[in-house]
C-alpha cells in the first residue's frame, strides 16, 4: 500500500452505506476458507498489530509481480519503497508502525482477496482510499494490484461508512479487520448471482470500460477494470453490495495511471499483459 500524488479524477459516486456488523459463517469451500484466513491474518498484523514488515515476510511471496506503478517486483519491494519514502519526507509520513487504518471491506474469491480501506500517515493527513487486490499460490501473495486516492477533508469524510474519516476518528473505529466498517459479506448470498448482476450493471454504465476482474463474496462485488481517460487511462474499483436482486450500494475509487512502472507491468492486466501504451519501465523520478 503506498501514497500517490494526486494525479486523480474525480471518485466514482459513492453509496449510501447500510452495512452489516456481523463476521461472515465460515465457508464450506476449503480453498475460500483458507485464502479468507490468510488475509485476514495479515491484515491484523499490518494493521492493527502494526508489524508491516512481519506480514510482508510472512505472506509475500519472493517473486511477487507487482502492478503498483512506484514499486518493483518481489517480496522486499515494499519495505525498500516505504523506507525510502520516510527518508524523503518525514514531515509527511510517520513510521509505518504508526499508521493509522480503517478497513472498509475485506473479500475473498477463489484465489484472489482484496482489502478496501482509508489509511492515513499522519495526524494531519486527510487519508488515502485503498484497494489492495492479491492473487494468492500456495498460500503466499503472489501478485498484487493496488488503486489508491488522494483524499480532500470533504470527501475523507463520506468514504468510510460513516465511520474513521479523520484521524481522529480513525483512531476510534476500534478493530476494523474483525468488524469492517462497511460490512462483512453475507454468507447466504450467492456470489454467483451477485457477480453476474453487478456486471451487468457495470457494463451498461462504462461500455468502454475492460473488466480485468471480478471479485463477488456473498453480497459484493468488487469490479476492477482499465477506463479510457487521461494519457494512460485509469485504474478503478467500482463495488457493489446486491440486495433483493438489485443494486443496494455502490462506491467507486480511480487512479489515473502515470506514465512509468518500475516493474514494467501494466497496473491493471495480468502477468504477462504488456505497458498500457505510451508508459515506459523506469522507477518514479522525485515529485512524481
Amino acid at each position: 500500500m503506498r501514497f500517490l500524488l494526486p494525479l486523480l479524477a474525480a471518485s466514482l459516486a459513492l453509496g449510501a452505506c447500510s452495512a452489516r456488523k456481523e463476521e461472515p459463517a465460515a465457508p464450506a469451500d476449503p480453498e475460500i476458507a483458507a485464502a479468507r484466513a490468510a488475509i485476514t491474518d495479515y491484515a491484523e498484523l499490518l494493521m492493527i498489530r502494526h508489524k508491516p514488515e512481519e506480514a510482508f515476510g510472512k505472506y509475500y511471496a519472493n517473486l511477487l509481480i507487482q502492478h503498483d506503478p512506484w514499486i518493483g517486483d518481489g517480496g522486499k519491494g515494499d519495505v525498500e519503497f516505504l523506507k525510502k519514502r520516510r527518508e524523503a519526507e518525514p514531515d509527511k509520513y510517520d513510521a509505518t508502525e504508526q499508521y493509522v487504518s480503517v478497513v472498509h471491506n475485506i473479500l475473498t474469491d477463489g484465489e484472489f482477496v482484496a482489502i478496501k480501506s482509508h489509511i492515513f500517515t499522519n495526524p494531519k493527513d486527510h487519508g488515502r482510499e485503498f484497494v489492495d487486490i492479491w492473487r494468492l499460490e500456495n498460500g503466499k501473495f503472489a501478485e498484487h494490484w493496488d488503486i489508491i486516492q488522494p483524499l480532500d477533508d470533504a470527501m475523507a469524510k463520506t468514504v468510510g461508512c460513516g465511520d474513521g474519516g479523520t484521524y481522529a476518528a480513525a483512531k476510534k473505529t476500534g478493530d476494523t479487520v474483525a468488524a469492517p466498517v462497511c460490512g462483512s459479506p453475507d454468507p447466504k448470498a450467492d456470489s454467483a448471482a451477485s457477480k453476474t448482476l453487478a456486471l451487468a450493471s457495470f457494463k451498461s454504465d462504462h461500455p468502454a470500460a475492460k473488466v480485468e476482474r471480478a471479485i463477488a463474496d456473498g453480497d459484493f462485488v468488487m469490479v476492477h477494470s482499465l477506463v479510457p481517460g487521461g494519457k494512460f487511462g485509469q485504474s478503478t474499483i467500482d463495488l457493489y453490495r446486491v440486495a433483493g436482486g438489485k443494486i443496494a450500494d455502490h462506491w467507486g475509487v480511480i487512479q489515473q495511471i502515470p506514465e512509468f512502472s518500475a516493474s514494467g507491468r501494466s497496473m491493471t492486466g495480468g502477468p504477462d499483459t504488456p505497458l498500457e501504451p505510451g508508459r515506459v519501465k523506469r522507477a518514479a523520478k522525485a515529485g512524481e
